[in-house]
């Protein structure tokens, strides 16, 4: 993460974050997702960090198309303990999401998130864009890198994501 919010350019690692959804699904072009985002404060940085761990329950909806799939995912980021001298954290995230297969197991999703902080009042819009490789059918690796596009909250100027995800089945 690089950030300037204290008006000197600082970078570090941000905090961890864990991810278990659920979809259902009936095998037709439509999915339901549920699911839980844990978030550990981790960041090497006040700057760059939530400073609280905390939770993001999610639900969404996703379509199937022969190119990828589109939809739209839910969560709301509570804080539940941490630091106290750190704010209080509480957004609510809609993002919606386009993802499109490139062959041979290659992907990219775009996915621009649109926050709204329940306690500041403000909107944090933050762009991504994730480049994925299916490695099975169980294991894919991705990165993602961003910047955000409102200045109503400026959290962060750039990220970068490694992930590295799971998938049952």
């Amino acid at each position: 993460v690089l950030t300037n919010v204290t008006f000197r350019t600082t970078g570090g690692i941000g905090d961890i974050s864990m991810q278990i959804d659920y979809i259902f699904t009936d095998y037709s072009k439509c999915a339901f997702i549920t699911g839980i985002t844990f978030i550990f404060p981790t960041a090497t940085k006040d700057e760059i960090g939530f400073g609280k761990y905390s939770l993001a329950p999610l639900v969404g909806e996703i379509f199937s198309t022969s190119w990828g799939f589109w939809g739209v995912l839910v969560r709301d980021y509570d804080s539940i303990a941490g630091n106290k001298e750190r704010k209080k954290v509480h957004e609510l995230s809609l993002q919606p999401l386009l993802k499109l297969n490139l062959g041979m197991g290659w992907f990219t999703i775009f996915k621009p998130d649109v926050r709204s902080n329940w306690i500041s009042k403000r909107v944090f819009i933050p762009y991504t864009q994730e480049f994925g490789w299916m490695i099975n059918k169980n294991w894919a690796t991705s990165l993602t890198g961003g910047f955000h596009i409102s200045n109503a909250d400026k959290r962060y100027d750039w990220i970068a994501e490694l992930r590295i995800s799971y998938l049952f089945q």
